[in-house]
């Protein structure tokens, strides 16, 4: 699996993380959220229809309902969200955000890909762009979405 994009490190020894320009999201935030979950993706209109009923799918199947279980955020490639200002006003325990690295929703870390991370009481999950998991679904594929049902089926194991 690869790792979400740093930029160089230059004369510095750690990475350097561009920071997105921020945009207040609270608009954008569809779902009820009562399973305290945020789902953070990236769909263009022509396909956010698919692309949505391709994620209620997904987390249905671990008996999770996309509108009332959990709150989603469809940023435009040039959107990135602080996280920490949603935590101030909604109960969200567990972040999935597909396709974006964690400086776009104001981490400063490095995460790798699929791999459930806790950082300040809240447990993330970064994956594959959503269209990237949908296509491959599609075409038979199995990895990737087989990485994400993993990590879905270990955060949410009964």
């Amino acid at each position: 699996m690869k790792k979400n994009k740093t930029s160089e490190r230059g004369f510095f020894d750690f990475p350097i993380f561009p920071i997105p320009d921020f945009h207040k999201i609270e608009d954008k935030v569809d779902g009820k959220g009562q399973k305290s979950i945020l789902i953070i993706y990236q769909a263009s209109p022509n396909v956010a229809a698919i692309l949505t009923n391709f994620l209620s799918s997904i987390f249905n199947a671990a008996k999770i309902d996309l509108l009332n279980d959990t709150y989603s955020i469809n940023l435009t490639s040039q959107e990135g969200c602080l996280v920490s200002d949603l935590y101030k006003e909604k109960s969200i325990q567990y972040c999935f955000v597909f396709g974006l690295p964690p400086a776009s929703i104001g981490l400063q870390a490095e995460i790798k890909l699929y791999q459930l991370t806790k950082i300040d009481g809240k447990v993330y999950l970064f994956a594959d762009d959503i269209a990237t998991i949908h296509k491959e679904r599609q075409e038979n594929g199995k990895q990737l979405s087989g990485a994400l049902w993993k990590a879905i089926q270990q955060l949410f194991k009964k």
